[in-house]
């Protein structure tokens, strides 16, 4: 092997290193695959400031399953998975931050 060659396949392997590096990357910054995933509105009783808010997202992002999309006075959006939890502990975790929930519509 020349000195030539010997450059290139230095090169060829820095190159796809630092391509293994920038997909493995990305691959980590993109968030799960949500396939499995139902969307879900509540009607949320009894909030009434930023405390609230901040209690029923909290409450919300700790339950397994849950990917909480926005709460707002008076409503949550969220995406669950039907493997890992159910409207009702949704509802439930909710409840055990003093607020009433119930699916809307």
């Amino acid at each position: 092997m020349n000195r030539w060659t010997g450059n290139r396949l230095v090169h060829l392997f820095l190159f796809l290193c630092t391509a293994l590096f920038v997909v493995a990357a990305h691959l980590s910054t993109r968030p799960p695959f949500h396939r499995f995933m139902e969307h879900l509105t509540l009607t949320i009783e009894g909030m009434s400031c930023a405390h609230c808010l901040h209690a029923v997202r909290g409450r919300l992002e700790k339950t397994p399953g849950v990917l909480v999309k926005s709460v707002q006075i008076g409503s949550a959006a969220l995406d669950y998975d039907p493997s890992k939890t159910s409207i009702d502990e949704i509802e439930e975790a909710i409840a055990d931050e003093g607020y009433t929930a119930y699916v809307a519509g």
